[in-house]
């Protein structure tokens, strides 16, 4: 049996006016579907995604000169840093900020920096967290800021409570680091140690590290 077979799914043409239209082919046209359905052809990408695809700055061929301006103005500050470690008697705590077990490690008061010689509120205290969060950016940033951090500032402790809890708090290997720090000597008599050694000396101990 001979004879010419057509395909079925192959679109007719027909030529009006010079012009060839192929049944259909507006279905299979990118651009008319882009039109009238823009987001079958468009690929949501996170914002995150976008921002990490931008040039990184090369900070490191910066001269050396200008590095250490950029590191002095994050770091350092000009005046004193209050290390506040206490209850705030103008905003006492609610029952909510309660810790709901007691840990020995930690003394959960609220802690924050004020900077400057004016008088201060626990409430109004810069959070330590933000203050240092420019040492997330890179190794390289969090090994020159903490040097320049600990290093270059004053610190100020009103007690040798908050002395002891603020070394507790960032590590021997910081403590070393410290440079210049202005302490008020002034408090009752505290309970002796089950080691029989003044808990002030134990406080104090941290300067000798």
């Amino acid at each position: 049996m001979t004879g010419k077979f057509r395909r079925m799914n192959s679109p007719r043409r027909a030529r009006r006016g010079g012009h060839a239209s192929i049944h259909g082919d507006h279905l299979c046209n990118r651009g008319f579907l882009t039109i009238i359905l823009p987001s079958l052809f468009t690929k949501l990408v996170p914002l995150s995604l976008h921002l990490l695809e931008q040039p990184i700055f090369p900070f490191k061929q910066l001269p050396c000169e200008v590095q250490i301006k950029i590191f002095r103005l994050v770091f350092v500050r000009q005046d004193l840093i209050h290390c506040l470690s206490r209850l705030d008697l103008s905003n006492p705590p609610l029952r909510d900020e309660f810790p709901e077990s007691d840990d020995e490690r930690r003394s959960h008061l609220p802690t924050g920096f004020h900077f400057g010689t004016r008088p201060c509120q626990i409430a109004l205290a810069r959070d330590p967290t933000t203050v240092l969060s420019p040492l997330l950016v890179s190794k390289r940033w969090h090994f020159i800021g903490v040097h320049a951090f600990y290093g270059h500032n004053t610190f100020a402790f009103s007690s040798l409570g908050e002395w002891h809890r603020f070394c507790n708090g960032i590590s021997a290997a910081r403590v070393e680091r410290l440079a210049n720090v202005e302490l008020m000597w002034h408090g009752s008599l505290m309970r002796r140690h089950p080691t029989r050694i003044s808990r002030r000396s134990l406080d104090l101990g941290w300067l000798t590290t």
